[in-house]
């Protein structure tokens, strides 16, 4: 052991006085390498890899610092290991270190420090939980092949290499953090640190603990498995893909409790071979197929440059999807995306099989299919992403049931022929809400509400779609409804898309109400193969359309009240076949040109059996020719109580229907009142 003799003591004790410090002193004297940081948290100093690189013996006895000999700290709780003889690389160690260990047996706490050198073992070693560690840069325990180190103390070292060989380091202390450098690590682009990444995991695994990314750009060619209880954390750190490397990047296998912080993730996939499989080179996989995966976070990465998805979440399904939906054998639950930068991947994160995910103020962006899809998901929270620029749908749920799309932005999302939506709820979505939402200037329109099932078979969804700003669609619609039963459409500005400010087909039990439908080809557009029924179109301003404000074509048992309709190209409301419905309240002013024959109001053939009643209709200097006009086959419908007073330039009432059945108080076109049309 490495003591100081009796005289020699005596003679420095007459000279300075004796101090006799805790080994919490000696680490304080020190600048000990301890890090506060607790599970998910950063080190408290930035500038640690600096200070740490110098050796203990520096910082206490001062060579190489032009301190001489009288300032040393006369240490009584310290055993130099190399000093006993150990540490020449050569012989094996583990005999001295084994002595050393047994004449400690029943004494107080003691720290074991290891100076530089290589301390080869060849049998097993076991230092008990009394001694602490302390190495030296350019210490390491170097086990031979078979051999078991375990160390149950604490370990106090710099950010360097202090584990080597190819036996095991087993640690069964619970440290604050580790760091990949302790089993080799460079962090220098150019070496491969994939196997001392894994052991670094490993061993954080079985104490729970964080791995430690200081800054650089750490290669790994080949999967880095994440194990349960494991936190990863960095530093301006970059795990990136080495040339040529096809495998996953950061696995999460049927593994739960496990948290990635501030790390990017790099695929490299410009100098790497596209196997052309979903299932491989993601950037972080998470798999759960024996078991549910249970509390993953995912937060402040940037994940780019990958074939397949930059996060890909997997779970497994049943063996009839059709009949049960979304339910699966093993899913993963309650996994958080935040703070997220995905780029350049062909999905940014696609998941399926998830229950209780969260993906919340990340941006996705160029990605080759998909922004973001959730299959097969359920209790899902969507909340202020950007998904910008993606070749595709910018968020998409399918087959997924209680969830919230909300203040997202998706804009600029389109593929070679434009088709894309912003947002996209389809097949069996069940409960949902798509709120506060900017989609802008997407292909195929902002947002798309498709739950047909299988079949063309509408099913009911309860959803409500509002709040959202839809501007810009290239090819289609602000908002497009599609076989959705039991939907609210409300408070929503569509403008200057390229047909339909909002779309709704074949829906039943829907509310489209209080929304702003402007500039767009048409406002509001119900335009049905099957027969929609008991739709509410109400309290929508639907002006300076090109065509009409408000068009609906097949549907039944509709409500069509209290909207204004101003100023469009050619009708303020059109109705094509529909029947037994209520049109009442509406204000149809300035809409269509003489030229064209338009009209505030128009009912075509086919729309029967409904009651009209309480609309005013104006047109001023070549707006329309009729306030309302009513085509032939169109029969037994009650007009009734309409102001058409300067309804059009020719009638304010004009009708070709000789069932058309007229009740009092319309206003004709003149100002006066009659149960006749003027």
């Amino acid at each position: 052991m490495d003591k100081m003799p009796a005289e020699s003591e005596q003679a420095l004790e007459e000279q300075f006085p004796r101090k006799l410090l805790s080994r919490r002193n000696v680490l304080k004297t020190i600048g000990s390498v301890g890090v506060v940081a607790a599970m998910g948290s950063l080190l408290a100093e930035r500038g640690f890899v600096e200070a740490n690189a110098k050796t203990v013996t520096e910082q206490v006895y001062g060579e190489g610092s032009g301190n001489d000999c009288t300032n040393q700290i006369h240490l009584t709780d310290w055993i130099n290991v190399k000093n006993c003889g150990a540490g020449e690389g050569i012989v094996d160690d583990s005999p001295v270190l084994n002595d050393i260990i047994a004449e400690q047996a029943g004494k107080p706490a003691a720290t074991l420090y290891f100076p530089a050198g290589i301390y080869k073992m060849s049998s097993n070693v076991e230092f008990p939980e009394r001694f602490t560690l302390l190495f030296d840069q350019g210490a390491v325990l170097s086990p031979d092949n078979g051999v078991n180190v375990t160390i149950s103390g604490l370990i106090d070292a710099g950010v360097f290499h202090i584990f080597n060989g190819s036996g095991t380091i087993l640690l069964n202390k619970k440290l604050p953090v580790l760091y990949p450098q302790w089993w080799g690590a460079q962090g220098d682009a150019e070496t491969d640190d994939k196997n001392a990444i894994q052991a670094a995991i490993d061993a954080a695994s079985l104490l729970r603990t964080i791995v430690y990314f200081p800054p650089g750009t750490y290669l790994f060619s080949g999967v880095i498995t994440i194990r349960e209880y494991v936190c990863l954390v960095g530093e301006n750190a970059v795990l990136k893909a080495s040339n040529g490397c096809i495998s996953t990047g950061l696995f999460i296998n049927n593994a739960s409790h496990i948290t990635i912080r501030s790390l990017t993730v790099d695929m490299n996939k410009v100098n790497t071979t596209n196997l052309g499989n979903i299932n491989e080179q993601e950037a972080i996989k998470i798999l759960a197929n024996t078991t549910d995966v249970k509390n993953i976070r995912i937060c402040d990465v940037t994940i780019k440059n990958s074939h397949q998805s930059g996060i890909h979440i997997v779970g497994k399904g049943d063996t009839n999807p059709e009949v049960h939906l979304v339910q699966s054998i093993y899913k993963t639950i309650d996994t958080v995306i935040e703070r997220a930068a995905i780029e350049s991947c062909k999905f940014g994160i696609l998941a399926t099989h998830s229950q209780r995910i969260t993906l919340q103020d990340s941006r996705i962006t160029q990605c080759a299919v998909s922004g973001v899809l959730l299959l097969y998901c359920s209790e899902y929270t969507i909340a202020r992403n950007v998904c910008n620029a993606n070749i595709g749908h910018g968020i998409t749920v399918d087959v997924a049931h209680t969830g919230s799309i909300s203040e997202n932005l998706c804009s600029d999302n389109e593929d070679g022929t434009e088709l894309a939506y912003g947002i996209v709820v389809s097949r069996y979505c069940k409960y949902f809400t798509v709120d506060g939402n900017v989609c802008r200037n997407n292909g195929n329109g902002g947002i798309s509400i498709d739950v047909t099932l299988l079949g063309d078979i509408a099913v009911e969804s309860f959803g409500t779609v509002t709040s959202n700003v839809c501007t810009g669609s290239k090819m289609y619609h602000g908002i497009y409804i599609n076989h959705a039963h039991d939907i609210v459409v409300s408070s929503n500005n569509c403008y200057d898309n390229k047909q339909y400010g909002i779309m709704v087909d074949s829906g039943k039990n829907a509310l489209v109400t209080g929304n702003v439908c402007n500039y767009n080809a048409t406002g509001i557009n119900m335009n049905t193969t099957a027969e929609a029924e008991r739709v509410a179109i109400s309290n929508n301003t639907c002006s300076k359309n090109s065509n009409s404000g408000i068009r609906i074509y097949q549907a039944a048992e509709l409500q069509i009240h209290n909207n204004q309709c101003l100023g469009n190209g050619q009708y303020g409301i059109y109705l094509s076949t529909i029947s037994d419905s209520s049109i009442s309240g509406n204000s149809c002013m300035n809409n269509g040109f003489s030229v064209g024959s338009y009209a505030n109001m128009m009912m075509t053939s086919g729309t029967n059996r409904n009651n009209i009643q309480g609309n005013t209709f104006r047109s001023e200097t070549n707006q329309a020719l009729y306030g309302l006009r009513i085509s032939s086959g169109s029969t037994n419908n009650l007009i009734t109580g309409n102001d058409c007073f300067q309804g059009g330039t020719s009638k304010g009432i004009f009708s070709e229907e000789i069932s058309t059945s007229y009740g009092s108080g319309n206003r004709n076109n003149d100002g006066t009142f009659s149960t006749l049309p003027n």
